[in-house]
């Protein structure tokens, strides 16, 4: 439902804020609410929660009865930080995760060509 509200362009602060009370482990609603904050230029609050996405390895994870994409903890992470950082003008850091976005999608152009813009973003300082 506020994954549906939310491409519906509707306000789903206060469903995810809710959902997030009752399920404060429930990792696509914390890869939600990041989007929700980056939609909102929101960068420093949402970099806190896709590292958190990127931190965990998805073999480890302990709940059986909770299915993942595991990408929400690599490139789903990766790319959205490097996003974040870009707006915040940390170019290294965002060329530091598009290139780990890059190495789990070789075939994903799109990480490649913006790794390369924040290298030149970088190195015109």
């Amino acid at each position: 439902l506020i994954r549906l509200q939310y491409r519906m362009a509707k306000d789903v602060n206060g469903f995810l804020e809710e959902a997030l009370r009752f399920f404060p482990d429930q990792y696509l609603l914390i890869w939600t609410k990041g989007q929700v904050l980056m939609a909102e230029q929101r960068f420093a609050e949402a970099i806190r929660l896709f590292e958190r996405l990127a931190s965990i390895d998805p073999a480890c994870l302990e709940c059986a009865e909770i299915a993942y994409d595991s990408r929400i903890f690599r490139a789903l992470a990766y790319e959205p930080l490097a996003t974040c950082h870009f707006k915040l003008g940390r170019f290294e850091e965002s060329a530091a995760y598009y290139a780990l976005a890059e190495k789990c999608e070789p075939a994903n152009m799109a990480h490649r060509i913006r790794r390369l813009l924040a290298c030149a973003k970088l190195n015109h300082r």
